[in-house]
């Protein structure tokens, strides 16, 4: 079974696919309680998506600074700068070369 992903199908406002998509990735029944919550949880990330959809980009970006996700945001960005410091990208990028003999 080759279909769309939960999340999606809440987007488009499509939930009894959600229902049954959700059943058949937990094996479990539609009316399960895990399901149930699982929808209501998805439907309220979409809600909590769509209050901060009409935010400007300063507003989203001072949202940055007063959460924690600055403190993740500068561990990702790290990671970045050191492993570009490091030299591992020319090692990635040569090692699957095997010299002509």
């Amino acid at each position: 079974m080759q279909t769309e992903s939960p999340r999606f199908l809440a987007k488009k406002g499509r939930w009894e696919k959600v229902r049954s998509v959700l059943s058949y990735i937990r094996n479990l029944p539609e009316d399960h309680e895990y399901i149930n919550w699982e929808i209501d949880t998805i439907r309220g990330q979409l809600e909590s998506e769509a209050s901060g959809a009409g935010l400007s980009f300063a507003a989203k970006v001072k949202q940055i600074w007063k959460t924690n996700t600055r403190g993740r945001l500068f561990r990702g960005m790290a990671l970045m700068i050191l492993q570009n410091l490091s030299g591992i990208n020319a090692i990635n990028y040569y090692s699957p070369v095997r010299p002509q003999s």
